[in-house]
């Protein structure tokens, strides 16, 4: 058991080298779970033997009151010179985001990068990783979901081939061990104590993390005392940009403009689709985007609707090669899979993969788009599945509505804001691509 920069919760001290912390916190009528922060009632949470425990943060293994939290001091890493392998070039724009990452981390600050769906936020965070690995430091990359910790992590290994990465999540038995860069779910964190001179938060605005008091504290319980935190995002809450040192780079690496999203009416979709038919206008847009010749996605707004929309869709395009996918499909992982290997046509999906996932060329349709489920930044990252490659750098983008909603307002709003700047910055050619949607 390595208890290097970790706490690990034991009834009997193993060893006297060990820093021994509390695990729970007692108050009057309350308890305080001190690996989440969590408080309780102790009615509650009680145990037959008269113990406490945290039922909040029980999928990462049960805190009580019997034992302590035991941890070591990371000792100092030893610096490893030269570690980036990768041979890439960055764009004037993210050369500049890439320099104020690696002044920022000299620095020991934190700097929230908003940067457009496909800036290739990725590669921007290459030389900061570097110097930081150059220094001594341990790096942690915290993101939402498994699917894009495994998406990153050969990503990652490619660029820095020489270094050894951990990669940690729910789904992955291999045991934690102190190296100099680590890959993790944003619930991983949970387990750290004092451990990251270098965090870098991928997506903050999403679920889990967004909103999340528990892992905005273990997020500073990762770390150590003297840090740098740096957020990467495309759709950064009005609390991030009020309380962060921002960095903005509002264009593509391919110098092209966002696609803006077209509005097409889409009348009585809850009811015609409850029914199994399509919608005219619907029916429309998948005929165009199968004209195309290019891959498309749509996006559905609950898990309900999917069956529905898969029997309607079946019975008018009967030669379409196309699955469904969610949160709750086991073959979640190899559906997707099919569809970047382009065996599919279409994937039709719910917000599951709003962000984090690269299809090249695809179009997008996002059906009852004025659904409640879909929020401005919802459908701001949905948007960026459209034209993130220089093979396509547009495509179709319909919300089919039937009423516009705000975040429909706001979401195409901020697309158009992002193409302005970019257009005043030198960072695109031209604005005449924006309006072409096929």
């Amino acid at each position: 058991m390595d208890y290097t920069g970790r706490r690990i919760l034991e009834i009997v001290r193993p060893n006297n080298e060990l820093e021994e912390l509390l695990a729970i916190k007692e108050e009057k009528d309350f308890i305080v779970c001190l690996r989440c922060n969590a408080r309780s009632k102790k009615g509650e949470v009680t145990l037959p033997v008269g113990a406490y425990f945290c039922p909040h943060c029980l999928e990462l293994g049960r805190v009580h009151s019997l034992g302590k939290f035991y941890h070591r001091k990371p000792k100092p890493q030893k610096a490893i010179k030269g570690a980036l392998t990768w041979k890439g070039e960055l764009t004037k724009g993210q050369e500049n985001i890439s320099q104020k990452i690696v002044q920022t981390i000299a620095e020991e600050k934190s700097l929230l990068v908003h940067a457009v769906t496909g800036a290739g936020k990725t590669e921007m965070i290459f030389k900061g990783i570097e110097e930081a690995l150059a220094c001594g430091k341990r790096v942690g990359i915290a993101i939402p979901r498994v699917d894009v910790c495994m998406e990153l992590y050969p990503r990652m290994q490619e660029a820095f081939s020489t270094v050894e990465i951990g990669l940690l999540h729910g789904k992955n038995k291999e045991e934690f061990r102190d190296l100099p860069l680590i890959i993790c779910t944003t619930h991983q964190l949970l387990r750290f104590y004092h451990y990251f001179d270098v965090l870098i938060v991928d997506e903050a605005d999403a679920f889990p993390f967004a909103y999340n008091e528990q892992l905005a504290f273990a997020m500073k319980n990762a770390c150590q005392m003297t840090h740098s935190l740096i957020y990467l995002t495309a759709t950064p809450d009005k609390e991030l940009l009020k309380k962060m040192e921002t960095a903005v780079l509002p264009a593509r690496f391919h110098r092209k403009p966002l696609v803006v999203p077209q509005f097409v009416w889409c009348k009585d979709w809850r009811v015609k689709i409850k029914k199994k038919q399509l919608p005219k206008s619907f029916q429309k847009a998948i005929q165009d985007c199968i004209a195309d010749g290019f891959p498309f996605l749509i996006f559905c707004p609950v898990i309900s609707l999917l069956p529905l929309l898969k029997e309607a869709i079946s019975k008018t395009f009967k030669d379409l090669s196309f699955e469904t996918v969610s949160s709750i499909d086991p073959e979640r992982l190899q559906k997707v899979e099919l569809m970047r290997e382009r065996k599919l046509q279409c994937l039709i999906t719910t917000t599951i993969l709003e962000r984090g996932v690269t299809f090249a060329d695809v179009s997008v349709l996002i059906f009852g788009a004025n659904h409640q489920v879909y929020t401005h930044s919802s459908l701001v990252q949905i948007s960026g599945r459209v034209g993130r490659k220089l093979s396509r750098p547009t495509g179709r983008l319909i919300y089919l509505h039937d009423g516009k909603t705000r975040a429909m307002i706001e979401a195409k709003k901020q697309i158009e804001n992002m193409n302005k700047l970019a257009l005043e910055l030198g960072l695109i050619e031209t604005m005449e691509e924006e309006i072409c949607n096929v």
